[in-house]
């Protein structure tokens, strides 16, 4: 790196030294496979009737801890994409231009998009997860650099399943 800055020093407005990107995509880890969210929700002692309640719960944390982030680091609130096929990068470009962010957040974007959820189905001894293609919110970030190596907006993802808010924002 310090030899990159020496040779481009020129072209370079400034440095940042840390993580480039940051990736959350709200979903806790053991709960990414049915039987490792029968486990996770055992552990907790959170019954399968609770289950659902439970998630929704983590899902309205969640998007409200983003909206206030949004509201208050860049002044507005998660704007809905109301198509997949909009690009968010675009999006993000066209906002970091009309408000002429040069450094920092540039917004949050939420699209109801493909993603998998879990349904109780009856088993022999005791009702099982089983896994199920559904439509989730995502929620992106993007902010903005000085770096000129990397005029691209950073874009983050996060992709909260809530099979209750279908085709909701």
């Amino acid at each position: 790196m310090k030899q990159l800055i020496k040779t481009l020093g020129d072209a370079i407005v400034g440095v940042s030294s840390g993580f480039d990107r940051l990736v959350f995509q709200g979903m806790i880890r053991p709960i990414m496979y049915p039987e490792g969210a029968m486990s996770f929700f055992q552990r907790r002692r959170i019954l399968f009737k609770d289950a659902k309640r439970w998630v929704v719960e983590q899902t309205e944390q969640l998007v409200n801890a983003v909206e206030e982030w949004s509201k208050r680091e860049c002044g507005e609130s998660i704007t809905y994409l109301p198509s997949t096929s909009i690009r968010k990068e675009v999006e993000a470009r066209r906002r970091q231009k009309d408000k002429n962010v040069t450094v920092g957040p540039i917004g949050v974007w939420s699209c109801v998009e493909a993603g998998g959820s879990y349904r109780l189905v009856p088993a022999q001894g005791a009702p099982r997860l089983r896994y199920v293609q559904t439509r989730c919110k995502h929620l992106y970030t993007s902010r903005s650099s000085r770096l000129r190596l990397h005029e691209r907006p950073h874009a983050d993802l996060v992709s909260v399943s809530d099979p209750d808010r279908r085709q909701r924002a």
